[in-house]
């Protein structure tokens, strides 16, 4: 094998190793080849021999490659630490050790280079694209399996994504997989996302294959599309997942803005004069002697403010755990407010008053709380909670506990 040797780059490291024989039921010569590398990155191996004196036939487990008068088996991309077994029988041959050579070198990688395009400013609560592309400047290596990201942060939720993309079970990623990115090739992908929060928010686009990263940012401003810095303060302090908030369904603009959240598959709305902030429940202390609705008290900014479970209140079923406390604060001065507890919070609607309830509806728990419900709403119907009955509920309830 000393011309195959010659041929090969000064790059392969050459070892030669003596491997013992064993015959099979047809007498031929069998030789099982295990070997690895000692590479901090994936190798490249070359297996080769010289066929034994009187052999009259190679067959082998992986199929060889004729080098002149010699065999080689090639292998590609071997991960660290990563075993190849190959098995070579000879027909005819001696069963005597014979001498096989191992030549490794470091694999070429893929060379990845990643772009993230957002638009500078997008309004709040309107959906935009972040486009994420991926790039392969390598000259001969292709890359394989490469996991793409595009990072979600809290100030943005998640829509869609094209190219196969879907949203990562952590749920703060979108994430594809690309099977293969040939040398030279390029990838694009897209992420459908919603501004969430007013103020600066910076994305992250990743990319990683077998010895090869790489990473890009983008920063984006999404502006808060009301001019009261109050409504700025309680829209930075959403943070539950939101419902369709598309600038065609935001809801009559002529009305008057509300503040709108769900409890299990119900929607209502309080007056955003109403409510003066969002937050999530943290810190929670039961007091006893309360009503099955009145979960106790929460710490608010100082304040001790009795927490509503609003499913409860309403007998209506809700998620095991709420997301969001709507915390209002009635027009007395001495008063600290109520803390309402809801699955989560949709967004910003501007409602028209609009029918009563249904009968069915009007004649459960939630017909004294209920004004009617809100026009104007392409995704179905809002209900309207008079929150003065809730308030006053609140008061009976506390009284009950004195």
């Amino acid at each position: 094998m000393t011309a195959p040797e010659a041929a090969r780059p000064s790059d392969w490291r050459v070892e030669n190793v003596v491997i013992a024989c064993d015959r099979d039921a047809a007498g031929a010569a069998v030789y099982r080849v295990v070997v690895s590398h000692d590479h901090p990155a994936p190798a490249d191996l070359a297996i080769g021999c010289l066929p034994p004196p009187g052999s009259t036939g190679v067959s082998a487990s992986t199929p060889p490659k004729a080098f002149r008068d010699g065999v080689v088996w090639e292998f590609s991309a071997v991960p660290p630490g990563e075993t190849v077994a190959l098995q070579v029988r000879f027909a005819g041959g001696p069963a005597t050790p014979h001498r096989f050579r191992v030549a490794t070198r470091r694999a070429a990688v893929p060379v990845l280079g990643v772009r993230l395009g957002v638009p500078p400013v997008v309004r709040l609560d309107a959906e935009f694209d972040a486009t994420v592309t991926v790039t392969n400047a390598a000259t001969a290596a292709a890359a394989h399996a490469v996991a793409v990201a595009v990072r979600v942060p809290e100030e943005v939720l998640y829509r869609s994504a094209t190219a196969g993309g879907l949203l990562a079970e952590s749920g703060d990623a979108a994430v594809w997989t690309i099977p293969s990115l040939a040398a030279g090739a390029e990838w694009t992908g897209v992420a459908r996302l919603v501004g969430f929060a007013p103020g600066s928010v910076r994305l992250t686009a990743t990319a990683a294959a077998s010895g090869a990263a790489a990473s890009a940012s983008a920063d984006l401003i999404c502006e808060v599309p009301h001019s009261t810095q109050a409504l700025a303060d309680l829209l930075a302090g959403l943070g539950a997942e939101a419902d369709d908030l598309s600038a065609g369904n935001r809801g009559d603009e002529s009305g008057v803005p509300h503040l709108v959240f769900r409890v299990g598959e119900n929607r209502f709305a309080l007056g955003l004069a109403d409510v003066s902030e969002v937050s999530r429940p943290a810190g929670l202390t039961p007091v006893p002697g309360m009503p099955p609705w009145l979960a106790g008290v929460a710490n608010v900014r100082g304040d001790l403010v009795p927490v509503v479970v609003l499913g409860d209140l309403l007998g209506v079923a809700a998620a095991a755990a709420a997301r969001a406390l709507i915390v209002v604060r009635p027009a007395a001065e001495d008063d600290e407010g109520v803390g309402l507890l809801a699955d989560d919070v949709v967004g910003i609607r501007s409602l028209t008053a609009g029918a009563d309830l249904p009968g069915e509806l009007a004649d459960d728990a939630r017909g004294r709380f209920v004004l009617g419900l809100a026009g104007g709403d392409a995704a179905g119907s809002i209900q309207r909670l008079d929150l003065g009955r809730v308030l006053a509920a609140v008061d009976v309830g506390l009284g009950q506990t004195t």
